[in-house]
């Protein structure tokens, strides 16, 4: 047979038979009996999208309680953002409120995000310019009803542009 294998979790790609050895890091063992069911269908699966394999988000912000990252190599238009109050935990689950958000901006002239930043309204910086998401007290920020608006004028946003706070805003400077 043939499994490949993390620290946590093995993916078996062919069936192992009685012959085969099953080698680890502390010791090997030789497989004495095959199932002969199948195993069913998931839903629930996870793959780990941070890693050297994939890389790594290139801007993070804490914001209204949830930890953001952006900015990620296979994923550079997306905002990925934990469940309410858990920085930790990262699961979209079925959309409720209080579940991680994983969105796009929407724009295809967006094509990645580069700053994040927490104000009165979050602030994205993208290669095609600034948006916000809007929030008030009936419409906070959550996976149901998140929406990226641009501002401005398009003018790319690079990572060497300086952000500075400013009364609940950013200015950018170059």
């Amino acid at each position: 047979g043939r499994a490949t294998c993390s620290t946590r979790r093995c993916l078996i790609t062919t069936a192992f038979t009685t012959s085969d050895t099953l080698v680890g890091p502390q010791a090997s063992t030789t497989i004495s009996g095959v199932a002969t069911t199948t195993n069913g269908a998931v839903t629930d699966w996870d793959e780990q999208m941070f890693s050297e394999v994939y890389g790594y988000p290139s801007c993070v912000e804490l914001h209204r309680n949830r930890l953001l990252f952006a900015g990620h190599a296979t994923a550079p238009n997306y905002l990925i953002a934990s469940a309410l109050g858990n920085l930790y935990n990262h699961n979209v689950g079925d959309g409720s409120d209080g579940d991680a958000i994983l969105e796009s901006i929407g724009d295809d002239a967006a094509s990645r995000i580069v700053q994040l930043h927490s104000a009165e309204q979050l602030l994205v910086a993208t290669d095609h310019g600034p948006y916000y998401v809007p929030e008030s007290a009936t419409a906070p920020f959550r996976p149901s009803s998140i929406a990226f608006f641009p501002f401005g004028s398009p003018q790319p946003i690079t990572e060497s542009v300086q952000p500075l706070p400013f009364d609940n805003g950013v200015l950018f400077l170059s």
